[in-house]
């Protein structure tokens, strides 16, 4: 998208600390910026919901199945991007937080799906999610990459950036919707 190398911050196999650090790195650019800020939050991995208020957690990978507490609510993540005026937040979410998971031991953690609330986001915040609340995102094993995350690199490989994100969003839709429909399965992704 154009973005310069030293704006970006990537962090791999992130723990709760690591991940808490790069929201306030994001909200003090945020803060110098005064109104003129575009923050993107990109999350690939494990998401659960509470089991009692059914609110969305992210799961770090220093994550222990029976504490939750030590995830980090997804409505920390949107109060925190939008402490300070922005021009506009992009958050995308290739996890599920249904409880359904791409791993074994978060789902025998869970014993159960859970539909989880609806977690608002706020302000000029565009939301793009890889499945509905009460489904869970599938691995595009032979891509190596999540079916959500693999569709959403594709189309801006193919346009080199230059798409908005409402085309972005209705390629990706289409392209989850019938790779997941071919494999017996099914992932709608979801703009809010």
């Amino acid at each position: 998208f154009g973005i310069p190398d030293r704006q970006v911050k990537v962090l791999t196999n992130a723990t709760a600390a690591q991940i808490k650090q790069g929201i306030a790195w994001l909200k003090e650019l945020a803060s110098i910026e005064k109104g003129k800020a575009e923050l993107i939050f990109y999350y690939s991995g494990h998401g659960l919901p509470h089991d009692v208020t059914r609110e969305p957690y992210l799961i770090p990978v220093d994550f222990s199945a029976g504490h939750l507490e030590m995830a980090i609510p997804l409505s920390d993540i949107y109060q925190s991007i939008n402490q300070y005026p922005v021009k506009r937040n992009i958050v995308i979410l290739d996890a599920c937080f249904s409880g359904g998971s791409r791993k074994a031991p978060l789902i025998a953690a869970k014993k159960v799906k859970v539909i989880p609330k609806a977690s608002a986001a706020r302000g000029n915040t565009v939301v793009l999610s890889s499945s509905s609340n009460e489904e869970a995102s599938a691995v595009y094993s032979e891509k190596q990459h999540g079916y959500f995350t693999y569709f959403l690199l594709k189309k801006i490989q193919e346009t080199k950036g230059n798409v908005t994100l409402g085309e972005l969003f209705d390629y990706v839709q289409i392209n989850v919707l019938k790779e997941t429909a071919i494999m017996g399965s099914k992932q709608t992704p979801t703009v809010s």
